[in-house]
């Protein structure tokens, strides 16, 4: 016999569950053991964070790769999930190259120290972005937790990349992209910042903090498609014509021609890109989504990103039968695998692929074509219906 619920009960029930797990779950030791179980390597601190009159002690993973660093990741978990909901993705991220770094947010404080906005909580996101503002200073709460880590770990040979990603699920994409855009307002930090990927997205029912940081972020980007196209081509089409025909007449002269011209050509090309954009302007912001559902918020977050940002011409990929957990796979806690349902592996498998694909990209400066419309792994996705290109 079928039970048929209304979304909105649906809805009600899942944040009554996340609510009762939050609430009924023991507060991890400050300092935990290290789980050594693969090459990548998993050690549990705490990050102190201020939240009005006192530090409040975030619990902390730390997950090390077992080679050098390509850069740093800092996964932020969405309302009533935990660090633990990433164990699974961490591992795969540090097998990849990332000093993961994932904490636990409150779901509820008296003083709006959490993660999603029930009123304002933006102070204490901006304590969270300070955290790495002041990473590179040794005394830092970043870098002394770090620090902790490794030496649990045995890994004393790692230092804190430079080179920061981040990836953000559900509530936790809102506040990442708030921390996001607060970094980008730092001068400093924002040059520290390299990409973004958000996993569905939601936005909180109360404040303004994703509009806010797609706002700011907005005005510091540029599109990912106009530096490369717009700036390069037109410079070697214009000088071929003009050098041919000298070339035939004086032979001799061709060549102190064409040797000042390439030279002119390339530092025309590389001085406006400097002064004109930005250091953050290349900077990707990139959505995983499931479809509209109640644990979304009917794709709340996803469709305020896209209309938010209307320069860009690439926003990211729906699952086209994902789950909200799709991001986290077999780790999700059972309270949101028995409300928003449970990941089934071919979408684990593409949204891994993709997620971690254009983080890699963003901390190393390269394209994966193979990742994005036109490439063979991304247009295989889509003929077989596992995805959709968001618009």
């Amino acid at each position: 016999m079928k039970v048929v619920r209304s979304s909105r009960g649906i809805a009600a029930f899942a944040v009554l569950a996340l609510v009762l797990a939050c609430l009924t779950t023991a507060p991890p030791a400050a300092v935990a053991s290290v789980g050594a179980e693969a090459n990548p390597v998993r050690a549990t601190t705490t990050t102190p964070v201020p939240c009005a009159f006192w530090n409040q002690q975030l619990p902390t993973d730390w997950y090390l790769p077992p080679a050098a660093p390509i850069g740093l990741l800092y996964a932020q978990h969405g309302f009533g999930e935990t660090k633990d909901d990433w164990s699974d993705f961490a591992t795969s991220a540090a097998a990849a190259g990332f000093v993961v770094f994932a904490p636990t947010l409150p779901t509820a404080n008296l003083f709006g120290c959490t993660v999603q906005s029930l009123g304002d909580n933006t102070r204490f996101l901006t304590h969270i972005a300070a955290l790495f503002t002041d990473a590179s200073k040794e005394t830092s709460a970043l870098a002394k937790s770090f620090a902790t880590a490794l030496a649990l770990a045995g890994r004393t040979d790692l230092t804190l990349p430079n080179k920061l990603a981040i990836i953000g699920h559900s509530i936790g994409a809102e506040s990442a992209l708030y921390v996001a855009s607060r970094l980008v307002a730092d001068d400093q930090a924002g040059a520290e910042l390299h990409g973004i990927v958000l996993a569905d997205p939601v936005r909180s029912l109360a404040g303004g903090n994703l509009a806010a940081a797609v706002q700011e972020l907005a005005g510091h980007l540029v599109p990912t498609a106009a530096v490369p196209t717009a700036a390069e081509p037109p410079a070697p089409e214009q000088a071929a014509p003009e050098q041919a025909a000298p070339e035939e007449a004086v032979p001799e002269e061709a060549v102190p021609e064409e040797a000042a011209p390439e030279p002119a050509a390339g530092a025309a090309e590389s001085s406006p890109a400097e002064p004109t954009v930005p250091q953050n302007a290349p900077l990707p912001v990139l959505v995983v989504a499931a479809p509209a559902q109640a644990c979304n918020g009917q794709q709340s977050g996803t469709r305020a990103i896209i209309s938010g940002l209307p320069e860009r011409t690439f926003f990211g990929a729906a699952i086209s039968t994902g789950s909200h957990a799709d991001i986290f796979g077999g780790s999700v806690n059972k309270d949101e695998r028995l409300t928003c349902g449970l990941p089934r592996q071919v979408n684990i498998d593409a949204t891994r692929t993709l997620a971690l694909g254009w983080l890699t990209d963003a901390v190393t400066g390269t394209t994966t074509a193979d990742l994005y419309p036109g490439g063979a792994s991304y247009d295989t996705l889509l003929s077989k219906g596992v995805i959709s290109t968001l618009r």
